[in-house]
C-alpha cells in the first residue's frame, strides 16, 4: 500500500524541512505532517486515534529531543495504540545516534520497525518509501 500520510517528529526544523522535500520528492501525493515536539506529536496522536483517515501511516522519529525523547514517545505512543486499535501507525526511528545500544533499545518496541541514521538520502528515500 503506497504511504499517503506521514509524520515527522524532529525538534530541529531544518531536518524537518530536508526530509519533507525528500519524500515529496518521491511521494507527492503523500500528506506530510510535521511536529517540533514530541509533546505535540503525542497530543495529535491520541486526539485522532480513532480516526485512520487522519492517523499517518509512518512516523519518522527522532530520538533525542527535549521535554520527550524518542523512547518517552514511544511508552506514550504505545499506551495510546494497543493491540486491538484499529491502526497502529509504524514507527522508524530517525537519529543521529549509531550507539547500538541504542539500536537494539529502539526494536524493543512494538511499534518500532526500524532504526534509520541521519540524513535521509535520496537513495534511502527511493529504497525504503517508494
Amino acid at each position: 500500500m503506497p504511504l499517503t500520510r506521514i509524520m515527522l517528529v524532529d525538534d530541529d526544523n531544518v531536518v524537518n524541512l530536508i526530509n519533507r522535500v525528500l519524500l515529496n520528492d518521491f511521494l507527492p501525493s503523500a500528506d506530510i505532517l510535521t511536529y517540533n515536539s514530541s509533546v505535540d506529536a503525542i497530543a495529535f496522536l491520541k486526539a485522532n486515534s480513532t480516526k485512520p483517515e487522519v492517523l499517518p501511516q509512518l512516523i519518522l522519529l527522532d530520538l533525542n529531543m527535549p521535554e520527550m525523547d524518542g523512547w518517552e514517545f514511544c511508552v506514550a505512543f504505545e499506551k495510546i495504540f494497543q493491540d486491538d486499535s484499529e491502526i497502529i501507525p509504524d514507527i522508524k526511528f530517525l537519529s543521529t545516534s549509531s550507539h547500538p545500544e541504542d539500536m537494539v533499545k529502539s526494536l524493543r518496541f512494538k511499534s518500532v520497525s526500524e532504526y534509520l541514521i541521519k540524513p535521509l538520502s535520496v537513495e534511502e528515500v527511493e529504497r525504503r518509501f517508494k
